[in-house]
């Protein structure tokens, strides 16, 4: 289908999201499409009229994300982003309150 449908990018396509690996490619087509391309282009936008913009990749995982499955899911970067770590949510994984996670969270919010 994807060849059929983009016949010039198919095979770039297909070298990033590998149809041998059909479900791990679904989902990283949805994140890459709603997440990292949308940011991308945000990010450029608001830079090209002057405002600063960063972009970010985080991929931080503790000792409860990575257990509940979770690792680094969306919005797990503003707790750190806004130094609330026990503002979150009820089911929200615990975050530990470690040096590691200060020192991120300070990182962060400078």
């Amino acid at each position: 289908m994807i060849r059929e449908r983009y016949p010039d990018r198919a095979g770039e396509f297909l070298r990033l999201y590998p149809s041998s690996q059909l479900e791990e490619s679904v989902l990283a087509t949805t994140r890459d499409a709603m997440y990292g391309w949308t940011a991308e282009r945000l990010v450029r936008m608001q830079t090209a009229l002057g405002v600063p913009s960063f972009l970010y990749y985080f991929d931080h995982g503790y000792p409860a994300s990575d257990s509940a499955g979770l690792h680094a899911f969306h919005t797990s970067e503003l707790p750190f982003l806004f130094g609330v770590f026990g503002a979150t949510p009820r089911n929200w994984p615990k975050i530990p309150d470690t040096e590691r996670e200060t020192s991120l969270s300070e990182a962060l919010i400078r």
